[in-house]
């Protein structure tokens, strides 16, 4: 089944997920930025932390500059955050049949993605 939550995505907060790290939140904001709902940053984390909510309150996110100990806290601990965290809807996973019954050409899988730059690198 392609249920599995990515390793990005935290715990629920109610109908959300979270999402952590630069990268898989700049993926989103590239591909999805009407996904992400709020945007929490370290406002002393540096200009990357600071061009990401720059970039999301461009797109129209809710940005919220958060202490680094509370961005931490919701992530769960020793994730690895990099200072932003978004709380986002989940992620839309459908059935691998319904994959395979639209006939794409290609279909990759993968599994364990950590960062989405990995795949494209």
């Amino acid at each position: 089944r392609s249920r599995g939550r990515s390793p990005r995505a935290g715990a629920r907060a109610g109908d959300e997920e979270l999402l952590y790290g630069q990268h898989a939140i700049a993926a989103w904001l590239t591909a999805r930025p009407e996904r992400l709902r709020v945007l929490h940053f370290d406002a002393r984390g540096g200009t990357a932390a600071q061009a990401l909510a720059d970039r999301a309150r461009a797109a129209g996110v809710a940005v919220h500059a958060a202490a680094a100990e509370d961005i931490a806290q919701r992530a769960g601990g020793g994730k690895r955050h990099q200072g932003v965290i978004a709380e986002c809807a989940p992620f839309p996973y459908v059935e691998l049949e319904e994959i395979i019954a639209a006939a794409p050409r290609l279909v990759v899988a993968v599994d364990q993605l950590q960062d989405p730059h990995n795949l494209g690198a």
